[in-house]
């Protein structure tokens, strides 16, 4: 992959489309960009095999975008970053499977709401791999809540004309994320100050955000 993304840029450069400074900053979304088609293409395999692509599909038409904007956890390997996407979404149809034809549970709105906290107080978190300065932290969370917003919306819609099928797309992305931006504010504060450290400022962090967005 390195190789491929390295040519690429070696042509861009070389034609004068882009700057050699720039490499590392393309090498870096090329890598992420590449990643993700991986990603989707697994995801697209795994959901026709479980023949429930249509789910699979709203999973990540609500999931890809958000996680471009929220960031969260990200594995310093490539392989490992498939593997557990790949995992994510076995786990999406299996459990899918189980739920179908049954009514939407109070745990399942409980665990949607946590999520969508999670996304809505800890978005955008950066990584070792793309950090963020305050301004693009600004911008990046402005995105992150319209498009959040925007998918609390087609839920409330989903809810209305009780079609299940949309809700548990939308509504499992945003558990999946709300999951994997804990993992990454973990991740980053377990490498700087420690566990203890790590508790006291989320719960400082949650506070001083709960105070900004009204809660």
């Amino acid at each position: 992959m390195k190789t491929l993304i390295n040519n690429i840029l070696d042509y861009q450069i070389k034609n004068g489309e882009i700057l050699q400074q720039e490499k590392e900053i393309y090498t870096y979304a090329y890598t992420i960009l590449l990643e993700e088609c991986i990603n989707i293409v697994v995801a697209v395999i795994i959901g026709m095999t479980f023949k429930n692509i249509s789910l699979v599909s709203i999973f990540l038409f609500s999931y890809v975008p958000l996680r471009i904007y929220a960031g969260g956890f990200h594995a310093n390997n490539g392989v490992v970053c498939s593997v557990i996407s790949g995992i994510l979404i076995i786990l999406l149809c299996a459990l899918a499977g189980r739920m179908e034809d049954k009514t939407i549970q109070i745990q399942e709105y409980i665990i949607l709401l946590l999520a969508q906290l999670s996304i809505f107080i800890f978005a955008p978190v950066d990584s070792e791999n793309k950090k963020l300065d305050e301004y693009e932290k600004r911008e990046y969370r402005k995105k992150t809540n319209k498009v959040l917003s925007f998918q609390i919306l087609a839920i409330l819609y989903s809810l209305l004309i009780k079609n299940e099928h949309l809700f548990r797309g939308i509504a499992y992305s945003h558990i999946v994320l709300g999951g994997i931006l804990l993992a990454g504010v973990y991740k980053n504060y377990k490498n700087k100050n420690g566990i203890l450290q790590f508790c006291r400022d989320i719960i400082k962090f949650i506070m001083n955000r709960s105070i900004k967005i009204g809660f």
